[in-house]
């Protein structure tokens, strides 16, 4: 629960059951940072009193390149580099001439800043060094998502296992000296729950325009319908006594019915107008069919 972890993390050092003294004169074990810090210091001394003519970057790149990897070959979020090896350290010390201080010079090159992203996201880096990279290591929000050894540095990530929204992405790479390079982070945003459409329960509007209601009519009678819809219309159908006479999906038509096999009086006409969501309106009128007059010759006799 005291280590620390994450991307600032260069190496790491026994810090758990170290003997110290305690009040008292007496000796006791005890763990955390504060005991492996000094183990660390300890070994960054014996790097200096084995070659004082070394510079703060070349001593930091020895104590990095002279740690025993753990963990993820390579660096990683938990061990860095890998435990500090004293005996390594002054070893490489005193053969040291000259070392690379140089880090690795690390890019995501997509998805772009700024993009929207779901499902499984591929994501492309790119790292260059003056003596070789050894490993680029991708992060979401921190969380390590995997790490490449060899170029081209590509990884697939899932994003559905983390909640829509800005996730920045990092990467890091590693050379052969232990130097790490940081790329600048580049924010996109998950976006895997779709997009909840309202269902449309409004029903279309229908009208029948001719003729008016109660009318006396004969002969071929010409109905006359509109409708609308807020969405589109998928059918508009007329009704004379419940049976169907015209069926269209314009907004605007005409509908004519021939009277000439109906029998006189009091007859219904209704209109329905269907959209494409399945809502459907109606309205009806009562029209009255009248007799037509029939002219008689007569003849004398």
């Amino acid at each position: 629960s005291w280590s620390s972890f994450g991307n600032y993390v260069d190496v790491s050092a026994p810090g758990s059951g170290i003997w110290t003294t305690t009040k008292g004169g007496g000796y006791a074990a005890v763990s955390g940072t504060s005991f492996a810090s000094p183990a660390t210091a300890a070994v960054v001394a014996l790097i200096m009193a084995a070659n004082p003519a070394l510079s703060p970057d070349a001593v930091e790149g020895i104590l990095i390149r002279s740690a025993d990897d753990l963990g993820t070959q390579g660096w990683d979020s938990a061990y860095g580099g890998g435990r500090i090896n004293a005996a390594k350290a002054v070893q490489m010390a005193t053969q040291t001439v000259t070392l690379d201080s140089q880090p690795p010079v690390v890019s995501i090159d997509s998805p772009s800043a700024g993009a929207m992203v779901h499902g499984l996201v591929a994501i492309a880096a790119s790292a260059l060094d003056n003596t070789g990279v050894t490993s680029v290591s991708l992060y979401a929000n921190g969380q390590l998502i995997g790490t490449a050894t060899s170029a081209p540095y590509r990884f697939s990530w899932n994003s559905t296992l983390v909640a829509d929204g800005p996730v920045t992405l990092s990467a890091t790479a590693v050379d052969a000296a232990g130097n790490l390079g940081s790329a600048k982070g580049v924010l996109v945003t998950i976006d895997n729950v779709p997009d909840v459409v309202a269902a449309d329960t409004t029903p279309p509007s229908v009208t029948i325009t001719s003729p008016v209601n109660n009318a006396m009519v004969r002969g071929r009678v010409s109905i006359g319908v509109r409708a609308a819809d807020d969405t589109s219309l998928a059918m508009v159908s007329v009704l004379v006594d419940n049976k169907l006479k015209c069926v269209g999906n314009a907004s605007s038509m005409t509908c004519v019915w021939n009277t000439n096999r109906a029998t006189v009086g009091a007859h219904k006409i209704n209109a329905v107008a269907k959209d494409s969501a399945g809502n459907t309106a109606t309205t009806a009128i009562t029209v009255n069919l009248g007799t037509v007059a029939k002219s008689v010759r007569q003849t004398r006799k």
